[in-house]
């Protein structure tokens, strides 16, 4: 028995020993212990910007010619397949109006440089437009910057058309130079019975088409934006004279184009823009697809025949000259000085008196019936046109240069609806431009003060109305010395005069809910 016990005891030993050495074990291997991991790494994780660029070329054609790129430098005027020169322009004259892929540069290239336009001229620029990387949308702003007179020569003359002026938009060229333009599905220069015509009337003169005008070639509207990568042609034809679209054939008659454009000069831009598509889904060029923002009318029917409508008073000083009626409401015929009326009181008959002053009538609501109603619903209108003005929905805030204070000197102002932030005073220091054509129409709203400075002007161009401006403000509108201010002020129902300081020249209407101060002023209806 001893002896298995003795066995029993050193089993047990060996045991304990063994697992001694497995606890040592542990602890040794608890100290020293390596985890099974696994690293997987992502390197040169990048955001880059792409790219939206848009290149042009140009491809010239101007009476039956080519202009043609030179191995030599140079482009020069050459023959269009299969015809003979014309006498004009002279083959391998030089000409600028063809250009490969490139960025445009202000003043480098045009598309029409021409400088001995005659009736019967007439011409063509294949331009294409190449979309770089990404697909965008697609637009042409177009403006007419100058139609000017230049200079007055006898023939000029006896068409009746007045001698030239110092103004840059006088002239006649703008509206005989007709244009038609459309998309290019083939790049071949000729329109093509199915290919898009860009005008919704087809074909117009400079003064409409080119006038302030957007045009889309891709936007929202048409849903489907040019392909990155991609090229698209625009065919841009001309005429000096009548030009038709008759069948799959675009015409031009120079019996449409006469003596009173002698000598002029028209200078129009053309600039193209793309914006990226992707994200961007509601974007549009800026207005319908073929014309621009111009807003409707105000309407100023019951107010037409006033060159001056106020509430509270009309005052002159100096040799002031008026075309058109005056006159105020509620207040009396004693609120209107420095006229000399005739006669100088009511009478108990006449419904209105008589100045030198003015060509036409002044009235006052202490005159006899029906003055009085007439005007209670002419200052009603007033007031009304005032409001609907600066209910428009607006398309530009903040024309201009400066903060609060916002001046539009130089600027060539498209039709539209305008305005500034407050206090929203604007001040013209210098020439501004309002182009468009006869039928467009440009409101201001204008929270704060108007203000034109000494012998400065609106001009007007594309054949832009007086009739069709309206600027709706709020505080005083000042006309200093000189100046040449074109359309009707509506002055509103604060501090709202209208102020004429001497020699001021307005082409519209001064028609204010307070008062109205003249100093030798020319005050004509447009």
């Amino acid at each position: 028995m001893s002896g298995l016990t003795d066995n029993k005891n050193s089993m047990k030993k060996i045991i304990l020993s063994v697992a001694m050495i497995a606890a040592v074990a542990a602890v040794a291997i608890g100290a020293t212990t390596a985890y099974f991991s696994d690293t997987e790494t992502s390197t040169g994780n990048t955001f880059t910007a792409g790219a939206i660029d848009l290149k042009v070329d140009s491809t010239q054609h101007y009476n039956g010619m080519v202009c043609t790129i030179q191995g030599t430098g140079g482009s020069t005027w050459q023959p269009e397949s299969g015809t003979q020169p014309p006498f004009y322009p002279a083959q391998g004259s030089p000409c600028d109006g063809t250009w490969t892929l490139t960025d445009l540069q202000n003043g480098v290239q045009k598309f029409f440089n021409f400088t001995d336009i005659k009736p019967g001229d007439n011409g063509e620029n294949t331009i294409s437009l190449h979309i770089v990387s990404n697909p965008a949308w697609a637009c042409v702003d177009v403006n007419l910057t100058k139609n000017d007179d230049v200079s007055s020569t006898e023939p000029e003359l006896a068409t009746g058309d007045p001698a030239n002026g110092d103004s840059i938009f006088d002239g006649e060229l703008a509206q005989n130079i007709k244009f038609a333009a459309w998309g290019e599905t083939d790049g071949d220069n000729i329109w093509e019975v199915g290919e898009p015509l860009l005008f919704s009337n087809k074909s117009g003169p400079a003064s409409d088409v080119l006038g302030g005008r957007t045009y889309t070639l891709a936007d929202s509207a048409t849903g489907t934006p040019l392909p990155g990568g991609s090229t698209s042609y625009i065919g841009l034809a001309w005429c000096a004279g009548t030009q038709a679209i008759v069948g799959n054939t675009i015409t031009c008659d120079g019996a449409g184009m006469g003596n009173n454009t002698q000598t002029d000069s028209m200078v129009a831009s053309v600039a193209f823009r793309v914006e990226q598509s992707r994200n961007n889904g509601q974007f549009v060029c800026g207005g319908s697809n073929q014309e621009s923002q111009s807003p409707e009318p105000v309407n100023l029917s019951s107010v037409s025949g006033f060159a001056i409508l106020s509430k509270t008073g009309i005052t002159t000083t100096g040799t002031t000259a008026i075309t058109g009626d005056i006159g105020v409401s509620p207040i009396g015929y004693a609120a209107i000085t420095g006229f000399a009326l005739i006669p100088t009181v009511p009478d108990g008959f006449n419904t209105f008196s008589t100045s030198a002053l003015v060509t036409g009538k002044v009235y006052a609501s202490d005159y006899t019936a029906p003055t009085p109603a007439n005007l209670i619903a002419a200052v009603s209108a007033m007031q009304a046109a005032y409001t609907d003005a600066n209910s428009r929905a607006i398309n530009v805030t903040n024309a201009g240069t400066g903060s609060g204070t916002w001046d539009i000197a130089g600027l060539s102002l498209a039709p539209g609806v305008y305005a500034f932030n407050g206090p929203g005073n604007v001040i013209i220091s210098n020439d501004v431009t309002l182009t468009g054509s006869a039928s467009d129409v440009w409101i201001f709203q204008i929270p704060g003060t108007l203000n034109i400075s000494a012998a400065k002007k609106v001009l007007l161009g594309g054949g832009a109305q007086a009739s069709n401006i309206i600027w709706a403000v709020a505080g005083t509108t000042t006309l200093q010395a000189g100046s040449t201010f074109e359309g009707t002020i509506l002055g509103g129902p604060g501090a709202s005069t209208i102020a004429g300081q001497s020699g001021a020249i307005l082409h519209g209407r001064a028609l204010g809910q307070t008062n109205v101060t003249l100093i030798a002023n020319t005050v004509t209806l447009p």
